[in-house]
């Protein structure tokens, strides 16, 4: 039996949020802004929240520095019942950090420091603890520095052979990333990258072919987050594609952590054994939630709470899914 439910392996940073900047102030100067959040991120750290907010018991494994945003990441992860043992302190390195200027409906300005995540190297004792979880997540493929490439496959291998199901994230996407994230595909039951990442990753523009490529190199299950218009569901799970709108009528206050929040509904729903379709609205109606603040756990309550609002979505979704699938057609505004 599992010691964890899930196990979030990779990118923990601190966000500094911003609400509402619609310009920067001129050299010498200032503004006064709405609101400033500190919140504990990044691929791994705010799957991480969402999932213990959610009720999951939750290991966090990644690389941090020896410093006051660390002490931050620490209190708060304990405050919400992770266990940080997998969190490895680096003294020569700070903490990865980001700070995001948000204009109040959604739209939003971003500086990255890169800092200890990118020297994350697990040893043996740290991946054998990682692996004693019904569910692996590694987030932030990409940003990961010294964990990209040959130690994320073995890691994703010897999850695989402990029977962990298995998810994967990445982030910031560059055409040089898909050389870290094409070997993945055959240890990963879900990949779920946005479409603008999977674009740049793979040089295609459809939906459909995106999909194909990832279950062509191996994936079980890929699906794409299609910002305002939803998600694009595929592979072993489901009987046919399927597109999941977003849930309509929403205001955006910040789209940061997002994506983090639909990975995390899909992790809590594959643990409460759903379908991949309900588990789809249910990460739809949790990224609804973080929609409505900034960072990724805004908005969050309780797992009933998401729930109620994800079983709305599905019965609505249901009166035009049916018990076939329903193909995905780009919106006039874009992907997000």
């Amino acid at each position: 039996m599992s010691v964890f439910d899930a196990s979030i392996v990779g990118l923990y940073v601190v966000d500094v949020h911003g609400r509402s900047i619609t310009s920067l102030p001129d050299e010498g100067t200032g503004q006064f802004i709405d609101e400033i959040v500190f919140t504990v991120a990044g691929t791994a750290g705010g799957v991480a929240v969402d999932c213990a907010l959610l009720g999951m018991n939750v290991y966090a494994a990644g690389a941090v520095g020896d410093d006051e945003k660390a002490n931050f990441i620490f209190h708060n992860l304990a405050e919400y019942g992770v266990d940080t043992g997998g969190l490895e302190r680096l003294a020569h390195l700070p903490t990865s950090a980001s700070m995001i200027a948000s204009g109040g409906s959604g739209e939003r300005r971003h500086w990255h420091f890169r800092g200890a995540a990118g020297g994350y190297r697990p040893d043996a004792t740290a991946i054998e603890q990682a692996l004693e979880s019904h569910i692996v997540h590694v987030g932030g493929i990409g940003l990961l520095g010294e964990f990209d490439g040959e130690p994320a496959l073995d890691f994703m291998r010897r999850a695989k052979a402990r029977d962990c199901i298995t998810t994967l994230d990445l982030i910031f996407a560059r055409p040089e990333v898909r050389e870290s994230v094409d070997p993945l595909m055959p240890w990963t039951d879900y990949f779920i990258p946005s479409i603008d990442e999977a674009q740049v990753l793979t040089g295609l523009d459809d939906p459909d072919r995106i999909v194909d490529y990832y279950l062509e190199k191996g994936a079980a299950n890929v699906i794409l987050t299609l910002g305002e218009d939803g998600s694009y569901l595929a592979g072993r799970d489901i009987r046919e594609r399927l597109h999941v709108p977003a849930i309509p009528g929403l205001q955006p206050l910040d789209t940061t952590g997002c994506g983090d929040g639909y990975s995390a509904g899909i992790i809590v729903g594959l643990h409460n054994g759903w379908s991949l379709e309900f588990s789809a609205c249910f990460a739809t109606a949790v990224s609804s939630l973080v929609l409505s603040g900034l960072g990724s756990k805004a908005g969050i309550v309780s797992l009933q709470a998401t729930r109620d609002i994800a079983e709305r979505h599905y019965s609505e979704c249901q009166k035009y899914i049916g018990d076939r699938g329903h193909r995905y057609e780009a919106s006039s505004s874009g992907n997000g």
